[in-house]
């Protein structure tokens, strides 16, 4: 045993060794042999004790897992007895099964025997493994309380590699073809079964409404339903009795071929039938009822009957489909066909009654309207009612006829299932009732407005003759300072225009006492027309002139700034701190200067000198800010090379051309108007390369910082945004004085902050400077889009919109109509686009 062998091994330690047994036989004494007697005695309890609980212990464990096998088990193997009893019922018939049933039925037999067979086997195995770890016999009991060698054996029964865990892994896939064999049997023996119930109550359907569907179709043609009578159903009837002879031996094979395709069939057909009979009780007698409306007298609504003839044809085609396929989604198709045309039809039928019932009598109130308009005028202008507004293509008679005739083409269309072009037709009819109310109410302001408003043009028209001298003395005297494209157009002469006018005015005055107030009206609304072309064409021209003149003024006070800003800034400039670049920039803007003073004696374009003196003051700024940023450079240069001197004279042992290239920028600074930037780049590169011992992260960080602060104050600044040119240079100084002193972790810290703070100043211009841009693009673009063209003004714009105007009325045949539909506009269109705006006028 390994517990007693443990013991020994722990008795034999302590005994152990020639010191021990010289002592027991120097002694010679009883009571130490006594001693160790009962401490030997001691040491075998206490293992066997150990031995025990450690026993008990992988016993308590092994039969925990065996639980654990045994639930797995069950759960695994839980649904055996519902497939046993299953399988039961089928085998309860299949002496009699043939063909592919009694293959099935073979095949799940084996199936289940197998699975017996394994949940046999586990139970077997779980019996063993249940003796070994609590056996009957009272030695093998003794021998598990100080022995593992039977619990390991069973241990090893449930180990995920042997025969139980194997077994248990064979059933799920045992079972799931078990059931699939099953589900296949049951549903070929029990759906067999399901089906000629079905088919029996569907046939009795089908032959109780058949008889009478095809009465019906005789009588009207519509859904004959030949094809589904004559080749359909005794296709079906075929196929189920086919059913029924191989049903009786193989059910599954009879079940799985010919049922399940008459099955298909009768729903089909089923379908078919029951999309007719519907069609029949709800939809035909409907459209019956609605034709009538449908019938303008002449014409009877035979485009229902042919659509209803091609329904009929589609539903013939798919019953024929039907015999060898599924066709339930054409059978969907088909009925939203239906649905379509039914919609179609209600459609038409209410268009129809809406012309008769609402359009018709609109139209007889607007022919009364239009008589009680003209006695009302006739006593207003003592003329005879029948006399007033008989004016041709603005006669309201004959738009009440258009539109009688715009509702008999409806009517007719509707009749041969033209819905749109009815649609069409009736909104014309709006249109021409909605242009007669408005002809009407501009023969009213004609009448008692007129010659109140006449009198108001010709006043008009006097202040114009006033106005004109003047707009014409200051344009020509312009003349003399500005260029002629510069100009605004000279107005028309006032003579033509005020005689075209006056002409106008009278002629109206005389159609309006023969009853032609529509002419009138037109007359007066062309006249005001011109009228307004030319006050608006000598107020655009005053308005262009007073702008050239303040622009001329402006432009010789900026001159003169600008050249006190040159004179101020000379000094500044000629400073030997001053880069030749900054210098050559000022002497360009002096001649610049100086060119623009000399043309403003030869009657220069003032927009173009206005736009000269901008680019100019940009320029001037930005010699401003060249002058600042030179001396900022000249000043980082100084430091840098000091710097560089400092670093070098700290470190003796530095190279002597490192020494040589410091004198040779040091000469440099000496010099005037150089590039203080490469005396800035020398002396940091002289400092880095003295520094023996300086990490390269550092001495990157410097060189990184330095590139910042060059980036920002080489930044060209259009806009003037306000930035701090020095931003971050104190602290690349402060980093470049820890890296003397070999303090490299401080100066890695600050050459960061020195670099942050330049990148983090020329960020913050930019989008300021982008804000700015934005700002101005947006103002640009509103006044170009809310001003007058240079030099044409707003009177050239509404003098071609207004002629534009004319020319339509007068060519009225060359333009599109509304509602989708490409026409001539009627002259009553023409005439209330031209007078529509006046009519307030027209009201005083």
């Amino acid at each position: 045993m390994d517990g007693f062998a443990a013991t020994g091994e722990a008795s034999e330690k302590v005994f152990e060794g020639p010191s021990s047994y010289q002592f027991f036989a120097q002694t010679n004494g009883p009571s130490l042999f006594l001693f160790m007697s009962l401490f030997f005695l001691f040491l075998i309890f206490f293992g066997l004790a150990l031995r025990y609980r450690s026993c008990r212990m992988r016993k308590f464990e092994t039969e925990t897992r065996l639980s654990e096998c045994v639930y797995q088990m069950e759960e695994q193997m839980e649904g055996l007895e519902e497939i046993g009893n299953r399988t039961l019922n089928i085998k309860a018939g299949s002496e009699s099964f043939t063909g592919t049933t009694r293959k099935l039925s073979e095949s799940l037999f084996q199936t289940v025997a197998e699975m017996e067979a394994l949940q046999s086997e586990a139970k077997r195995i779980l019996r063993e493994v249940d003796e070994l770890i609590d056996p009957e016999s009272k030695t093998d009991q003794l021998i598990n309380s100080f022995t593992s060698s039977r619990i390991s054996s069973a241990a090893k029964l449930m180990e995920p590699d042997e025969a139980f865990q194997s077994l248990i892994r064979q059933f799920p896939v045992k079972e799931r073809e078990a059931r699939k064999l099953l589900t296949r049997l049951e549903t070929g023996i029990n759906g067999l079964a399901g089906i000629f119930q079905r088919s029996a109550r569907e046939l009795e359907m089908i032959s109780e409404k058949l008889p009478g569907l095809i009465n019906e179709s005789q009588r009207d043609g519509f859904f004959p339903l030949i094809v589904l009578q004559t080749r359909l159903l005794p296709s079906i009837n075929t196929m189920l009795d086919e059913s029924a002879r191989i049903g009786a031996t193989d059910p599954v094979s009879a079940y799985e071929d010919p049922a399940l395709f008459a099955d298909r069939q009768i729903t089909d057909a089923a379908l078919i039938i029951g999309k007719v009979d519907y069609l029949r009780q709800h939809f035909l007698p409907q459209i019956e009822s609605v034709k009538p409306l449908l019938t303008d007298g002449t014409n009877s609504p035979e485009w229902i009957k042919r659509e209803w003839l091609l329904h009929s044809k589609s539903l013939e085609t798919i019953s024929s489909h039907a015999e060898l396929w599924s066709v339930n989604d054409r059978i969907n198709a088909f009925s939203d066909a239906t649905a379509h045309s039914v919609q179609r039809i209600y459609e038409a039928a209410n268009l129809a009654d809406h012309a008769r019932e609402v359009v018709r009598p609109s139209i007889r109130e607007l022919e009364k309207r239009v008589a009680l308009q003209r006695l009302d005028l006739g006593e207003i202008l003592d003329l005879r009612p029948e006399t007033i507004m008989r004016e041709g293509e603005f006669n309201p008679d004959r738009q009440v006829v258009n539109a009688r005739q715009s509702v008999d083409r409806a009517l007719h269309s509707l009749s041969r299932g033209h819905i749109d072009s009815a649609k069409n037709d009736l909104d014309d009819v709006d249109e021409i009732i909605h242009q007669t109310d408005a002809l009407l109410n501009v023969g009213k302001n004609v009448a008692t407005e007129g010659i109140k408003t006449g009198k108001t043009i010709l006043a008009r028209l006097a202040e114009a003759k006033e106005d004109l001298p003047i707009v014409q003395a200051k344009i020509s005297g312009l003349g003399e300072t500005c260029p002629p494209d510069v100009l605004p157009d000279t107005p028309p002469a006032l003579d033509p225009v005020s005689l075209e006018i006056d002409s106008l005015i009278h002629a109206a005055r005389i159609s309006a006492r023969e009853g032609r107030l529509l002419t009138a009206g037109w007359q007066i609304d062309n006249a005001a027309g011109k009228l307004d072309d030319l006050e608006n064409h000598i107020e655009a021209s005053m308005v262009r002139c007073d702008e050239i003149e303040k622009l001329q003024l402006s432009n010789e006070k900026l001159l003169g700034d600008l050249r006190w800003r040159c004179r101020s800034l000379d000094a500044k400039v000629q400073d030997r701190r001053t880069r030749k670049r900054t210098n050559w920039q000022f002497d360009k803007v002096n001649q610049r200067i100086e060119d623009i003073g000399k043309t403003l004696s030869n009657n220069p374009n003032p927009f173009k000198i206005k736009t000269n003196l901008a680019e100019i003051q940009t320029s001037l700024h930005e010699i401003e800010e060249n002058v600042n940023i030179d001396r900022i450079w000249h000043e980082l240069a100084t430091e840098s090379i000091k710097s560089a001197g400092r670093t070098l004279r700290s470190h003796e042992s530095a190279p002597t051309d490192l020494k040589d290239d410091l004198g040779k920028w040091q000469s440099f600074l000496e010099e005037d108007n150089l590039d203080w930037k490469e005396a800035f780049e020398g002396g940091l590169m002289i400092e880095t390369a003295s520094y023996p011992n300086a990490s390269s992260d550092a001495i990157s960080a410097l060189q990184t910082a330095a590139a910042s602060l060059s980036r920002l104050l080489d930044w060209q600044n259009p806009q003037a945004i306000e930035l701090d040119r020095r931003a971050g240079f104190e602290l690349l100084q402060k980093a470049r004085n820890s890296m003397m002193k070999e303090d490299h972790e401080t100066a890695l810290g600050l050459a960061h902050q020195s670099r942050d703070r330049a990148e983090n100043e020329l960020n913050l211009a930019i989008s300021r400077t982008n804000r700015v841009k934005m700002t101005h693009f947006i103002d640009s673009r509103l006044n170009t889009d809310h001003s007058p063209a240079p030099g044409k003004g707003v009177a050239m714009t509404t003098l071609l919109t207004r002629n534009a105007s004319i020319d339509q009325f007068g060519a009225y045949g060359k333009s599109n109509g509304s509602n989708g539909k490409s026409r001539a506009p009627r002259p009553t269109e023409i005439l209330i686009n031209r007078t529509g705006k006046r009519t307030g006028a027209l009201a005083g």
